[in-house]
């Protein structure tokens, strides 16, 4: 199974509830009571022992249950400039950026965010291209078209 987390749980722990098909509702804890915990990543997979689905051939012994989590990233409409500026204070820096990039000859360039739909359009469109070489900057779809059908 998949279960969505927030970042917050994902760094400090999180707790859900899961209905089995018996109809027992089960807590689920990423704190063990002994203490030990480990900060979570984006698809991270957790096991329950004894909770899953039946052994073959054997009924009453169950396997392990699996549910892999994802990490919702916050918004940037759900953090306040002060919210993260009180993160960058508290988190670890990456390791060789403590004093930021500081290189001469080196182009400046910025990042832009891509929509769901654009993020599909570009996957789509890098994988549709592997391998092929040419020049899409002007974005002139006919010519596309031609070089792919060329290269056939």
């Amino acid at each position: 199974m998949e279960h969505e987390i927030t970042l917050l749980e994902a760094l400090t722990g999180f707790e859900f509830s899961v209905k089995q098909l018996d109809g027992r509702t089960l807590a689920v804890r990423s704190r063990p009571s002994d203490g030990s915990f480990h900060v979570i990543s984006d698809g991270d997979i957790k096991a329950i022992e004894g909770e899953g689905m039946p052994v073959h051939q054997r009924p009453y012994q169950h396997g392990k249950m699996y549910i892999m989590l994802k990490v919702r990233m916050p918004t940037a409409s759900e953090l306040s400039p002060a919210q993260m500026d009180g993160l960058r204070a508290i988190l670890p820096r990456p390791k060789g950026r403590d004093a930021g990039l500081d290189l001469p000859d080196a182009q400046e360039v910025h990042c832009h965010h891509l929509e769901a739909g654009a993020k599909v359009q570009a996957t789509k469109a890098s994988a549709g291209r592997a391998g092929q070489a040419y020049d899409e900057d002007d974005g002139d779809q006919a010519r596309r078209r031609a070089v792919r059908h060329r290269l056939r």
